[in-house]
């Protein structure tokens, strides 16, 4: 029985101390340098060039709060704390949900509890877990890392309730049924709660190796068996993002020794075998490429990313990187390939209170044939 999946018990409530350093910043220094296939040319390609110049980057620290009597907007992720103040540490995200800048919204969340949460619990998991890269690389990075804090302190985790059904699906066989993460909507108050630094996403965007190295054993993920090609397809996913010729991007990597998946469609533990099998992995920019941290070192990693993509979140170029500091991160080696693209609607802006726009692409064929040919 893998030890992840042991059966936790709480039968007391064990306060947490109010602040701890669970896993230090490091500066992570790939060797790799990112490989761009383009026929564009244009101020946006500059910039996308602009951002790959720099291979380093810091992992940030893996920290924990504990907040007494706040409240949780379970539907933007805002937590409001005990003082009548947003926590920094939620309010990132969260604006791209709601106006946190909208006057009175505090006062407002904290005077519309509708459930009230009694012991200790701990909150790891963003708002944006819904996306498959987030869940993984932050929340269940996360989980990896404190997984005996959470068994020393007898903490419950929280998930909101706006979470789709695989994430408390893909927990629980990691051990952590109802009896141990707890999924609750609406505005709820919290009379123990920790908060980790999870919460602002970071992590995802600059992943520390070694929590990869110890996510990779709390699954339980196989010794990788570099012999599969796979190329990624979305069909099951709700992203905004479109390629208009699929068909002839599949039939081009079809050509090239690659089978299409589906990750959306497959277990969890399918998933963790499956991307440990692969010697290569293409797919258009999304979250299912989080999977690559199950990949041997040296998997190659072909991101297809459209123009527009480019300053798509109000993000300063983290969107655009992540994909590459993963690859750093699970020394892999990784190629872009930049097509056209057109947008519908505005750019995504933080407190905007708009939806992410639709993102309809046409892969560059010429572009996508020379990086076949660099494998």
């Amino acid at each position: 029985m893998l030890d992840s999946l042991r059966m936790r018990l709480w039968r007391n409530t064990v306060a947490p101390p109010g602040e701890a350093l669970v896993v230090p910043s490091r500066q992570v220094k790939p060797t790799r340098r990112a490989n761009i296939h383009t026929n564009i040319r244009s101020p946006r390609e500059r910039i996308l060039r602009q951002l790959f110049e720099r291979i380093s980057y810091v992992a940030p620290a893996l920290s924990l709060q504990r907040l007494t009597n706040c409240v949780a907007d379970a539907e933007s992720g805002l937590i409001v704390r005990q003082d009548g103040a947003f926590d920094d540490l939620t309010r990132p995200v969260a604006s791209y949900h709601v106006d946190t800048t909208r006057e009175g919204l505090a006062e407002r969340i904290r005077a519309s509890v509708s459930a009230k949460m009694k012991g200790e619990l701990i909150h790891v998991f963003p708002r944006s877990s819904g996306a498959y890269g987030t869940f993984l690389l932050d929340g269940l990075c996360g989980l990896a890392e404190l997984d005996d804090y959470i068994s020393e302190h007898r903490l419950k985790l929280w998930l909101p309730a706006v979470f789709p059904k695989w994430v408390p699906r893909y927990l629980s066989q990691l051990g952590f049924g109802r009896r141990h993460a707890m999924r609750v909507g609406g505005f709820v108050g919290f009379n123990g709660l920790t908060l980790a630094t999870t919460l602002n996403c970071e992590h995802c965007f600059h992943p520390n190796p070694e929590s990869l190295a110890k996510l990779r054993r709390f699954v339980d993920a196989p010794e990788p068996t570099p012999t599969r090609r796979l190329y990624l397809m979305r069909d099951s996913g709700s992203s905004p993002r479109f390629v208009e010729n699929e068909a002839e991007v599949r039939r081009l990597f079809a050509q090239a020794g690659f089978e299409s998946v589906d990750p959306g469609r497959l277990s969890f533990r399918d998933q963790i075998e499956l991307f440990a099998s692969a010697q290569a992995i293409a797919g258009s920019h999304g979250s299912a490429f989080a999977n690559m941290i199950f990949a041997a070192p040296g998997a190659q990693i072909i991101d297809l990313m459209p123009e527009d993509w480019i300053g798509y979140w109000d993000d300063d170029g983290r969107a655009e990187r992540w994909l590459f500091n993963l690859t750093g991160a699970c020394g892999h080696d990784y190629s872009l390939v930049l097509s056209p693209s057109h947008m519908n609607g505005d750019r995504f802006r933080t407190n905007s209170g708009t939806r992410p726009p639709t993102l309809n692409s046409t892969v560059d064929i010429a572009a996508l044939r020379d990086a076949l040919a660099h494998l």
